[in-house]
């Protein structure tokens, strides 16, 4: 378990937790044959906000999703050697694209297999499963997996999130509600967290494909 600290340098807020170093928060939400994973675009360094173009979503397929959250450089070096991976994998099963529970696997793998040194990150895969249904798993910077049928939530926001989810989830919701609840969940605990936010993008999957639609939050 990893032990953080809180304090002031130089005025700002600092922690010693690297998977709060450089901000940023994750949530997946499962509707009825849909997916909405939602993320955020800031990136800073502790409490210093450094670019709003953050990407922490890693496109599998069609119908499957990576986000990420944690220490920027292990994301970046974990997006990369899972995507040479999971490219390996489509090669030797003739281009089949992965199923959900494969890369959920996959990842944890990858992740235990730094068990000594591990890299800082928070994933979760969002998909739709072979048969339509909607897959979400969290792993920690170990790869510890936990599947889940509702929501899970990842980053600096996560308890705000886990609040905002239990209010406002409901099994069953159509896109446009998943959409609207998810984006609602999401902005409501960037309003909580100084770590987080400068703008937001939700990606909707459902058996026709991904939708990206971006959110307006606060700028300061």
């Amino acid at each position: 378990m990893l032990v953080a600290t809180v304090a002031l340098r130089g005025g700002v807020l600092a922690s010693s937790n690297p998977l709060e170093l450089n901000g940023g928060s994750c949530l997946a939400m499962a509707g009825k044959g849909c997916v909405a994973l939602a993320v955020d675009r800031r990136f800073g360094l502790e409490g210093q906000l450094v670019s709003t173009e953050a990407k922490r979503v890693l496109k599998v397929n069609g119908q499957l999703l990576c986000g990420f959250t944690g220490l920027w450089t292990d994301v970046l070096t974990v997006m990369q050697d899972l995507s040479s991976e999971v490219a390996l994998k489509s090669l030797a099963e003739a281009d089949r694209p992965i199923a959900p529970a494969a890369l959920a696997g996959l990842l944890s793998t990858l992740l235990y297999s730094r068990r000594g040194s591990p890299w800082f990150v928070e994933p979760i895969v969002a998909g739709l499963d072979p048969r339509g249904r909607p897959y979400l798993c969290g792993q920690d910077i170990l790869g510890a997996p936990v599947e889940v049928d509702d929501f899970v939530v990842a980053g600096t926001s996560a308890q705000s999130l886990y609040g905002t989810c239990e209010a406002f989830f409901r099994p069953g919701m159509e896109r446009e509600e998943l959409f609207r609840v998810a984006s609602r969940c999401l902005l409501s605990a960037l309003e909580r967290d100084c770590l987080s936010g400068y703008g937001a993008v939700v990606h909707l999957i459902t058996e026709e494909g991904i939708e990206t639609r971006e959110l307006t939050t606060r700028m300061d």
